[in-house]
């Protein structure tokens, strides 16, 4: 287990989301993620969510300007191998229960050094985070920070750019 997050409204819905990686049994050095969710307060969990690649990273926004909540969960890896298909920033408007990428890898795959090359080691390549804007109920903005840097969507989540970090 990588990472849980918790609905903001936890105390009333009980929904919580919890990630994971491990390795992929049938294909050397591949991964493979799952999400869990539990809507009883952590009494019980189901598996909602099977992707290619194991998932590094789960978060939980407040409402947003429609009063919706979503989880978002990022791949440690954003380009498929052996065919796999693509996984970008995955989230959910539902509670977790159904989930989306907007084929939003295609904004993390195609800079230079993903995944690779950032002078980073292995092990601080694959920490990354969520956040959203102050404003986030209405600015619908949110940021994405990993080992290649810092992306920012202001629609919610549904296509990322880069953002400079430095003159």
């Amino acid at each position: 287990i990588l990472d849980i997050a918790f609905a903001e409204d936890w105390s009333t819905s009980g929904i919580a989301i919890v990630v994971r990686g491990r390795e992929n049994p049938t294909k050397a050095k591949a991964t493979e993620g799952e999400v869990w969710r539990t809507d009883d307060h952590g009494a019980t969990f189901t598996r909602v969510l099977d992707i290619p690649v194991a998932i590094g990273v789960a978060y939980a926004t407040p409402p947003d300007g429609q009063g919706t909540r979503r989880f978002f969960i990022a791949p440690f890896e954003y380009m498929g191998t052996e065919g796999a298909k693509q996984i970008g920033i995955v989230q959910s408007d539902d509670g977790g229960l159904t989930w989306v990428d907007f084929d939003n890898e295609q904004d993390f795959g195609d800079r230079t050094g993903v995944n690779q090359g950032t002078g980073l080691g292995v092990s601080d390549r694959l920490q990354m985070a969520f956040a959203v804007s102050p404003d986030f109920a209405t600015d619908d903005t949110v940021y994405h920070v990993r080992g290649e840097g810092l992306f920012l969507s202001r629609d919610l989540g549904n296509y990322w750019d880069p953002m400079r970090t430095r003159a």
